[in-house]
């Protein structure tokens, strides 16, 4: 856990994560003493109910090259006061980006393996931003390094929040043309690409094989838009 002086620090350099804006549901506090006291009322809570105090501590809870997770103290609408935990995107403040590659009228899905959920979902080519990179030009690095493909057409599809509940990060969304497609990245976990028409994509959402929320929203997106 990092101290209280390097989450205010960490605060103070990127303000975009740390705004309260007006009539927020919830106001993040940023004054040492009153989070001091905070820590302190929260942290008797805690123990009371048989959880360890350190679970009051707020500063970054967890951070490596891919997740940064705080525990803020903050203000409820009635007054009261609480820790929330979030995940923010590691101050980098490049989203990630995913595309709905079509081909020849077919969408080309990726059989992938996931790590968190431990079993294979039906996706789309995605993943994270890269610094100084645009998000067009890391859809464009996506697709070469998953699919081996170049996009002739990309169109943004806009951003997308998939778990604003507890995640901060957003993605951006992606239509693409795509002429050709060859290797898989299988380091990455993908075993397979799968171009499915657009009939064969809605029987597929509707029968429960497509689970992924990034596929869901692209695909919404781009039938809205009369891409598809």
């Amino acid at each position: 856990m990092n101290t209280l002086e390097e989450y205010l620090s960490f605060a103070r350099d990127h303000p975009a994560i740390f705004t309260n804006p007006p009539s927020a549901g919830t106001t993040i506090i940023l004054d040492a003493a009153e989070i001091r006291q905070i820590e302190t009322t929260v942290g008797q809570r805690l123990e009371e109910q048989g959880f360890p105090r350190e679970w009051a501590q707020v500063g970054i809870a967890y951070r490596d090259q891919y997740v940064l997770l705080l525990r803020d103290a903050v203000c409820l609408p009635d007054g009261s006061v609480d820790l929330s935990i979030r995940s923010v995107d590691n101050g980098k403040e490049v989203p990630g980006v995913f595309v709905l590659p079509v081909h020849q009228k077919s969408v080309l899905l990726i059989r992938h393996f996931r790590h968190e959920t431990r079993s294979w979902h039906l996706e789309i080519p995605g993943g994270f931003g890269m610094p100084g990179m645009s998000s067009g030009d890391s859809a464009q690095r996506e697709l070469k390094e998953e699919i081996g493909a170049v996009a002739s057409r990309l169109i943004p599809l806009s951003r997308m929040y998939p778990n604003a509940e507890f995640d901060a990060t957003y993605f951006e969304l992606f239509y693409a043309d795509v002429e050709t497609y060859s290797e898989i990245e299988v380091q990455e976990g993908i075993t397979e690409i799968l171009p499915v028409s657009i009939q064969e994509l809605e029987h597929m959402i509707l029968s429960k094989q497509i689970t992924n929320m990034c596929v869901l929203v692209a695909y919404t997106r781009a039938k809205l838009r009369r891409l598809l």
